[in-house]
């Protein structure tokens, strides 16, 4: 072979060997689960959209964190977009769903794919995950359903199957657990004592917040979200239930300190917060 042939010859080949290890080390990195996961139900995975490759699924899923992490501003009632004010106050999803939903023992998203359908007391009948999200946009963001064919669905759902690949299905921590009630009424006079000193100090006068300073902070419009007034969940959302209320009040709440409260506290706050003004759900029952 002549010697110019023989040139050619080996750079084909070279050229060809690192486009078959690039390919390789592509199809790796796009298999590659962003966490660890693991089989042992009492390992908690760890998250990291940064991790996620620069591709479409990549961008959807990074999409769908930010939608829970900044909904008020991509998706709040005083976007620039009139198109895009799905929810109807300025709260943020992870106000209830800590961390984009990754932390544990909270009202997590981690594994959520993998439980629904499932059955809803609400409705009375089975019901998907894209229906439980738009119950969350009608009632605690006071808004619209999302499109079923959005970019914004999709992502959502993209992220919260993102965060259900590889974990396991009892996997311990994925949400609060229940707890029983005191066998009596609430005594929203002592809820409303016991708010004045445990939840005045970050959810402010009759629960509406602490609002940030736009110019100096920017970002979302809370630095503590509202529980009443005009941009709250509404009177439909899970959250201005009792069973709800009481749980996550006892388990998560104060923010700071968690699981504090007694669970005679945490009912008679939740018996007040409850009756506080908010709006009213208009959709269908």
């Amino acid at each position: 072979m002549p010697q110019n042939n023989r040139q050619v010859f080996k750079l084909v080949l070279y050229s060809a060997g690192v486009v078959i290890i690039t390919l390789i080390v592509v199809v790796m990195f796009r298999n590659k689960l962003p966490k660890e996961v693991s089989s042992n139900p009492s390992v908690w995975p760890k998250f990291d959209v940064n991790a996620l490759p620069p591709d479409s699924n990549g961008q959807m899923i990074r999409y769908g964190y930010r939608l829970i992490m900044e909904t008020s501003n991509i998706a709040g009632p005083d976007v620039q977009n009139p198109k895009m004010r799905f929810a109807g106050n300025n709260l943020e999803c992870r106000n209830c769903h800590f961390n984009g939903g990754q932390d544990k023992n909270t009202m997590s998203f981690v594994g959520v794919a993998n439980r629904y359908p499932a059955y809803s007391k609400r409705h009375e009948r089975m019901s998907d995950l894209k229906e439980r999200i738009d119950d969350c946009f009608e009632r605690s963001m006071n808004g619209n359903k999302l499109p079923a064919e959005s970019y914004e669905l999709k992502s959502i759902l993209a992220y919260m199957n993102w965060l259900s690949k590889g974990v396991p299905k009892d996997l311990e921590g994925v949400t609060v657990k229940d707890i029983d009630f005191p066998k009596r009424e609430p005594d929203k006079e002592k809820g409303k004592s016991l708010y004045m000193v445990k939840c005045i100090t970050c959810h402010g006068f009759d629960g509406l917040g602490v609002l940030k300073n736009p110019i100096i902070q920017g970002g979302v419009k809370y630095v503590i979200p509202p529980i009443a007034g005009d941009d709250s969940f509404n009177n439909g959302a899970g959250m201005s239930r009792m069973e709800r209320l009481v749980k996550f009040l006892k388990t998560q709440m104060p923010k700071d300190n968690p699981g504090s409260l007694s669970l005679e506290e945490a009912y008679d706050i939740a018996g007040y917060v409850s009756g506080l003004k908010r709006p009213e759900y208009k959709g269908e029952k």
